[in-house]
C-alpha cells in the first residue's frame, strides 16, 4: 500500500477585511483556514506459497478431508461379549440361531463358541526384547496369526514419525470347535469327550459395542471399511466361513433373562444384604439401576463382585450347575476333558492374563490371549509385587453398552454378510483392493501374504431385522463369525465407519428445473468413495497417483521430522446408469467466486472391470455451481477420456483432456447472452465453447455460491458402469487490480462571524486494508461530501437591535455505486449497461446506485438580548427565545425506489427572572 497526506494552516487577514465591509458588521478578529487530506493506493498481491505471478491458487476443496472415519478398533474395552444374534439370517434367508428367542434358558448359549479380541502387546512380538518371554521362539514370532505388522506393509506411501512404524492390529481369534463362555452344551452328538463342539459350522462367536455417532444420516456415514490380512495364509485348503455385521438396536442382554447384570451390584462379605434375583444363569442385582461404575473400595470384596455375567464364583457355579456337571460325567466319564475342564470352571468364563506367571515359554501368543476377554476375574486388585497391571479392565462388567442405565432388549438392525474364503478376488464380496506383500520374518524366512480392503455400503444391507425404519438411530454394532470349520484369526489393520463431506444427490440431475426424487426402483447405483496414495497406490486395475504438478503437503512432527501427508481424491462409482442420465454428489458451503479468474479441477475416468465397454466421450463430468443444484445454477460439462487399465503415468491417469480449466467469465457471458436473447430464467440455456458445454437455469450468481454438485453423466451408451475421480478443486488468477481511497477536510474561520467546513471522502472498488482477504475488500465506488456552516447572523443586524440568530446549516450527500449489479450479482454494472440500449442506462444506474442526501438547518436560541439598566418586565420580548430545526433526508437504493423523511421541530420558550 502506498499513501500520501498533507496538512495546511494559515491566517487570512484579507478575508477579515472583506467581512468588515459588510453593513452593520465590524470585527477585528482574524480569519483562518485549515486543510488536511490523505490518499492511499492498494496494490495487492499474494503469498508465493500459493502461486507465482498473478496465478495464485485458492482451494475450494482439495478432497483431503472429504472422508472422515470413526475407528472401531479403539478403545478395546468398548467391545464386549455379544448377545446371541436374534433374527440373524444366512444367505438363503434361514434363521441362523433359533435359540436366540429363548429367555432365561441355558440352551440360549449352546452354539456360542470361543472368541478372543485383543491388540497384541508390541513387546511380545519383538525378538530382541528381554522382556519378551517368547524372544527365543522365533518361529512363534513369525507365525502369520501373531507376527508384527509394519505400517509400510499396508500403507507403503505413509510417512510415520519416530516410534510409530508399527501398525496396531485389531485381532479376533475364533475357535469354532471350543465352547465359549456360558455354553452349557452337554449332549453327545453335539459335544465330544474332549469338550469340543461336534458341529463347528453351526457355532458362532461375536462381540458388540456402542456407537457414539448414532445419526448416520446426519453424519453421512456411508461405509463399513476395513483392511483384513488374509486369514488363510499357508491354509489354502480351508473352507472359510462368514463374517457378519449388524447395525442398529442390539440386545445388551448377554445372558438373556430380561434382567440387567452389573458386577458391582452383587453382595459381598462386607455388604451381604444386597438383594439379588436368581436366574437360569446365576444371580443378578434386583435393583436395575447402577449407581456407580466402580467396584467396592474394600479389596476383600473384589472376588465376590468380579465374577462375570453369571454373578457366580467358581464354587457357586459348581453348585448352581451340578446337574450340568453330572450330565457331562454320565455322558463322557470322570476322566474326560469335557468333564475335567467344566469341573474347574463350569461357566467357562475365567479370565487369564496373557503374562500370567503360569504360562511357559512354550505357550504361544494365541494361547496367551485366548482367555483375555473372559469376564470372571478380569479386574483383580493390583498386587504390590507384580511388575504388570494384570487387569483387562478396571471397571465392573455389565450388560450395558452405551451407559444409559437401561437394558436394551430390542433386536432391530441392518445386517451385512461377508464371505471369508481363501484366495478371495477383488471386485466381489465388497473387496475393493488387494495388496500382496513380501514380509521378512524374524526367523530369517520370507512370507508372501495378501491384505484385502473391504468397503461395505451402509445402505446396501442384505437383511433387515425388526422394525428399524432408517439410519437415524444406530446405537450399536455387533460382529460375529460363523460357518467356519477350524480356528481362524482375523487381523484388522483398519476397522472404521466412513463418513463423507460430500453427500449423494438423491434427485434427478436434468435441466427441467424441477425437484424429482429418485424412484425407489431406480436401477442406478452410486458409491461415494475416497481413493488416496497411502491406501491405493497398488490399486487394480489402475493405481492411484498424484495429479501432475501437485506436490504432497508436509507437516513437521513433534520430533521435528518432516512428514508427507496423504493425498486423496473423491471417487464416484456409478453403475446401471442409463443413457443421458447422471448421478452425483453435492456439498453446501458459502463462496464468492467473483474475485477469481479461473476454476480448475483434475478428473479421471475408467470403466469398471467386467462392465460394459466404454469409449472416450461416452461419459461427461458435470459440475454445477449455484444456490441449489436444480433450479438456480451454472453448469459445465466435460467430455471424459478413459484411462486404459494398467496405466501408471500420471498424465495417462489424469489426462489433460479431462481437466476442468475455464475462465469464470464464460459463465457470466452466458448469462449476458441469455438475457440479451430474452430467454426466460425458468428455461435451461446453454452453448458449447472449446469442447465444454456451459449451461444455466434460474438466476445463479458467482457472488453467492452455496451449493456445488459433481456428477457423472452417461452421454451416449444405453448403460454404463464407471468410476470417476475428482481432485484439487481450485480457483486461480486472483483479482489483484487493487483500488484507492482519499479523504480531506477544509475548515474556514470567518473572523468572529462563524465558520464554514467542507469535507469529502472517496473509495474505489478493490480498496481494503492490508489484513483483508480478497473477498473482504470494497466492491463499490464510494463518494461522500459534507458542507456545513455555523454562523451568528445577528451580527449582521444593527448592534442596537441586540438580536442573536445562531444558525447551523449543512448538506451531506453519500453515493455508493456497486461494482456488480445488485440484481445479477456476478455481472458488473458496466456489463449490464453494455448489454442494454442507451435509453435504459439512466434507469439502470438509478436502480443500482445507493444515494442519500441529508439537508439540515437549525436556529438555536434566537432571541433579543436585554439592553440598558431598566428593570425586567414580565412582558419584555427578551423573555422569549425561539428554536427551529428542519432535517430532510432523501434516498434511494436497489431495494427502495424512493424514500423521503422530513423532520421539523419548532419551540418557543419563555423565561422571566425579575
Amino acid at each position: 500500500m502506498f499513501g500520501v497526506d498533507f496538512d495546511y494552516r494559515a491566517e487570512i487577514p484579507r478575508l477579515s477585511k472583506w467581512l468588515d465591509k459588510l453593513p452593520f458588521y465590524s470585527t477585528r478578529a482574524m480569519s483562518s483556514i485549515q486543510a488536511y487530506g490523505e490518499a492511499a493506493w492498494l496494490k495487492p498481491g499474494h503469498a508465493k506459497q500459493i502461486g507465482k505471478g498473478s496465478s495464485g491458487v485458492i482451494y475450494i476443496d482439495d478432497f483431503e478431508g472429504t472422508r472422515n472415519s470413526i475407528d472401531l478398533r479403539f478403545p478395546l474395552i468398548n467391545w464386549t461379549l455379544a448377545s446371541t444374534p436374534q433374527g440373524a439370517l444366512d444367505i438363503n434367508g434361514n434363521e441362523l440361531f433359533p435359540e436366540a428367542l429363548l429367555n432365561n434358558d441355558l440352551e440360549y448359549g449352546y452354539n456360542r463358541a470361543k472368541i478372543a479380541w485383543y491388540n497384541i502387546e508390541t513387546v511380545l512380538q519383538e525378538a530382541r526384547n528381554s522382556n519378551n518371554p517368547l524372544q527365543k521362539n522365533l518361529d512363534e514370532l513369525s507365525r502369520p496369526e501373531v507376527r508384527q505388522v509394519l505400517q509400510k506393509e499396508v500403507f507403503p506411501q505413509r510417512f510415520n514419525d519416530y516410534g510409530q512404524g508399527l501398525l496396531t492390529t485389531f485381532d479376533m481369534a475364533y475357535y469354532p470347535r471350543e465352547k465359549g463362555p456360558y455354553n452349557f452344551e452337554y449332549r453327545p452328538g453335539r459335544l465330544d469327550a474332549n469338550g469340543r463342539l461336534v458341529n463347528p459350522r453351526e457355532a458362532w462367536g461375536g462381540i458388540m459395542r456402542n456407537i457414539d455417532q448414532t445419526d448416520f444420516e446426519t453424519g453421512n456415514i456411508e461405509f463399513i471399511e476395513f483392511w483384513l490380512k488374509d486369514p488363510f495364509t499357508n491354509r489354502s485348503s480351508s473352507t472359510g466361513g462368514q463374517l457378519y455385521f449388524q447395525l442398529g438396536n442390539i440386545s445388551e442382554d448377554v445372558l438373556r433373562d430380561g434382567k440387567r447384570q452389573y458386577e458391582n451390584g452383587l453382595p459381598t462379605p462386607s455388604n451381604a444384604a444386597i438383594p439379588t434375583d436368581e436366574t437360569a444363569w446365576g444371580k443378578v442385582p434386583r435393583n436395575p439401576i447402577q449407581v456407580t461404575n466402580a467396584f467396592s473400595n474394600d479389596p476383600e470384596d473384589r472376588p465376590f463382585q468380579d465374577v462375570g455375567y453369571d454373578g457366580l464364583t467358581d464354587a457357586d457355579e459348581q453348585a448352581k450347575f451340578a446337574a450340568y456337571l453330572n450330565d457331562l460325567l454320565t455322558n463322557f466319564g470322570a476322566g474326560s476333558a469335557a468333564y475335567q475342564n467344566a469341573q474347574t470352571d463350569p461357566s467357562s468364563d475365567n479370565f487369564r492374563y496373557y503374562r500370567d506367571e503360569t504360562f511357559t515359554t512354550n505357550d504361544g501368543i494365541l494361547a496367551r490371549y485366548k482367555n483375555i476377554n473372559n469376564p470372571h476375574g478380569n479386574s483383580p486388585v493390583a498386587s504390590e509385587n507384580s511388575n504388570f497391571i494384570s487387569a483387562f479392565t478396571l471397571y465392573p462388567d455389565q450388560e450395558e453398552l452405551n451407559r444409559d442405565n437401561t437394558l436394551n432388549e430390542n433386536e432391530e438392525y441392518f445386517q451385512y454378510r461377508v464371505d471369508i474364503q481363501p484366495n478371495m478376488l477383488m471386485g466381489s464380496n465388497f473387496i475393493t483392493d488387494k495388496r500382496q506383500v513380501t514380509v521378512d520374518l524374524v526367523n530369517g524366512q520370507q512370507l508372501n501374504e495378501y491384505w484385502y480392503l473391504f468397503r461395505i455400503p451402509i445402505k446396501e444391507y442384505q437383511d433387515k431385522v425388526g422394525n428399524i425404519p432408517d439410519f437415524k438411530s444406530i446405537r450399536f454394532i455387533r460382529m460375529f463369525l460363523t460357518g467356519f470349520e477350524d480356528t481362524v484369526v482375523m487381523r484388522f489393520g483398519k476397522l472404521e465407519l466412513i463418513r463423507n463431506q460430500w453427500r449423494r444427490f438423491d434427485y434427478e440431475i436434468d435441466s427441467t428445473g424441477d425437484y424429482k426424487v429418485l424412484s425407489a426402483n431406480d436401477p442406478s447405483n452410486v458409491e461415494v468413495l475416497a481413493v488416496n496414495l497411502e491406501e491405493n497406490d497398488q490399486r487394480q486395475p489402475i493405481k492411484y497417483v498424484i495429479p501432475p504438478g501437485i506436490e504432497r503437503q508436509q507437516q513437521l512432527s513433534n520430533n521435528n521430522v518432516q512428514l508427507f501427508l496423504n493425498e486423496q481424491s473423491i471417487s464416484l462409482k456409478v453403475c446401471e446408469l442409463e443413457k443421458e442420465r447422471a448421478r452425483g454428489v453435492f456439498r453446501n458451503f458459502e463462496y464468492d467466486l467473483r474475485q477469481y479468474g479461473r476454476l480448475q479441477m483434475f478428473v479421471h475416468a475408467e470403466q469398471v472391470q467386467g462392465g460394459p465397454i466404454l469409449n472416450d466421450g461416452d461419459l461427461n463430468a458435470v459440475i454445477r455451481i449455484g444456490t441449489d443444484a436444480v433450479s438456480n445454477y451454472y453448469e459445465v460439462k466435460v467430455p471424459l477420456k478413459l484411462t486404459n487399465f494398467g496405466a501408471t503415468d500420471s498424465l495417462a491417469i489424469w489426462p489433460e483432456e479431462n481437466n476442468l480449466d475455464f475462465d469464470l467469465s464464460r459463465l457470466t457471458d452466458l448469462k449476458l447472452a441469455r438475457d440479451k436473447a430474452g430467454v426466460s430464467n425458468s428455461q435451461f440455456y446453454s452453448n458449447t465453447i472449446d469442447g465444454l458445454t456451459f449451461g444455466m437455469i434460474g438466476n445463479p450468481s458467482l457472488g453467492e455460491v452455496t451449493t456445488m454438485l459433481l456428477a457423472v453423466q452417461n452421454a451416449k451408451r444405453e448403460n454404463v458402469c464407471t468410476e470417476v475421480w475428482f481432485n484439487e478443486l481450485r480457483l486461480s488468477n486472483l483479482d489483484e487490480k487493487g483500488g484507492w481511497a482519499a479523504t480531506g477536510r477544509v475548515d474556514i474561520t470567518l473572523a468572529d462571524l462563524g465558520n464554514v467546513s467542507f469535507s469529502g471522502s472517496a473509495r474505489s472498488a478493490g480498496f481494503g486494508t492490508l489484513d483483508q482477504k480478497v473477498n473482504e475488500r470494497s466492491r463499490e465506488d464510494f463518494r461522500q461530501f459534507d458542507i456545513s456552516a455555523n454562523l451568528d447572523l445577528g451580527k449582521l443586524l444593527p448592534r442596537k437591535a441586540a438580536i442573536q440568530i445562531p444558525v447551523y446549516a449543512s448538506i451531506s450527500r453519500t453515493t455508493r455505486q456497486p461494482e456488480y449489479d445488485p440484481y445479477a450479482l456476478d455481472l458488473t454494472l458496466q456489463q449490464v449497461l453494455d448489454n442494454n440500449t442507451r435509453d435504459k442506462w439512466d434507469s439502470i444506474k438509478t436502480n443500482a446506485i445507493d444515494v442519500a442526501t441529508i439537508k439540515t438547518i437549525n436556529l438555536t436560541n434566537v432571541k433579543k438580548n436585554r439592553t440598558g439598566d431598566k428593570r425586567p418586565k414580565i412582558w419584555d420580548v427578551s423573555n422569549l427565545d425561539f428554536n427551529f430545526s428542519h432535517t430532510s433526508t432523501i434516498s434511494h437504493s436497489p431495494l427502495v425506489e424512493n424514500e423521503e423523511i422530513r423532520r421539523t421541530r419548532t419551540a418557543l420558550a419563555y423565561n422571566f427572572a425579575p
